[in-house]
């Protein structure tokens, strides 16, 4: 899956640096050219055939200057598309060998990987820092880590791909953006206790949710006011029953009657309700 990725991008690269595309250019160019003249001439014969006469009769004298004009232009045009060719030509070889330098780091990496998605990582902040912007990643799970790791550059300037290791523990959460509901935001942090925060389009939450759910803001909230409604729902068992145990004391001491005992405790547990 990932050699196709390779040769897709290598295939985009070559298109968009094509070599014959210099050569289609100039030919464009002279036809252009070309047309431009002719509908010039036959706009001309048609409104005065003088006109046509007395022009080549003017130029007639210095038609050798315009044609060689004409000619070093042409050689300079020339000189130019074959500069060209060569340029587009290089940068297609020196992007084949950044695709081997990045396939020389990474295979081993992606061998045992069975399942990759490809989001991007439209910010990368460190300690509230941006690190990197749009980073076109490999996404996946292994050992109860997600793994970011950076695709090949779209660019000849070749670097260590960004590889992010995120343990899931770590994880403190993950939601759609305050700021930006149509981007995800994923906040953990790492062994050296830096807080990592990885921007995303929104779609990658429907990803993150189908893998950690336990990690998103929505659980969690539902959690912690599932767990406080528990707690709350104990400490006022606790405090009825601690009533009861007071008034029970009070019947013992005879400082209460039996009808008042069973009367404020039928209060308690009916407003315990």
């Amino acid at each position: 899956m990932l050699d196709i990725r390779y040769e897709i991008m290598l295939e985009d690269f070559s298109r968009r640096h094509d070599v014959k595309r210099p050569w289609f250019l100039l030919l464009k160019i002279i036809s252009l050219f070309v047309i431009t003249l002719a509908i010039v001439i036959v706009a001309l014969y048609i409104i005065n055939s003088n006109i046509i006469k007395e022009l080549l009769e003017f130029i007639q004298p210095i038609k050798w200057y315009i044609i060689g004009g004409l000619i070093a232009i042409m050689i300079v045009a020339l000189g130019k598309t074959q500069d060209k060719v060569i340029f587009n030509k290089n940068q297609i070889e020196k992007y084949e060998k950044v695709i081997e330098q990045y396939k020389s780091v990474s295979d081993d990496i992606f061998s045992n990987i069975t399942l990759i998605f490809y989001p991007i990582i439209t910010q990368y902040i460190v300690n509230g820092q941006i690190i990197k912007n749009e980073i076109p990643v490999y996404f996946w799970e292994d050992f109860h880590q997600l793994h970011f790791y950076e695709q090949p550059p779209l660019h000849i300037n070749y670097h260590q791909p960004i590889h992010i290791i995120i343990p899931i523990e770590s994880i403190q959460y993950f939601d759609y953006d305050k700021k930006d509901g149509n981007k995800t935001i994923l906040v953990a942090k790492d062994i050296d206790n830096h807080v990592i925060s990885l921007m995303f389009d929104h779609y990658f939450y429907s990803e993150l949710y189908g893998l950690i759910p336990e990690k998103s803001l929505e659980v969690i909230e539902k959690n912690r006011l599932s767990n406080v409604r528990a707690f709350n729902h104990v400490k006022s068992k606790i405090a009825l029953s601690s009533q009861i145990e007071r008034l029970q004391t009070l019947l013992e001491k005879g400082e209460i009657s039996q009808n008042e005992y069973q009367k404020q405790k039928d209060k308690l547990l009916e407003e315990a309700l």
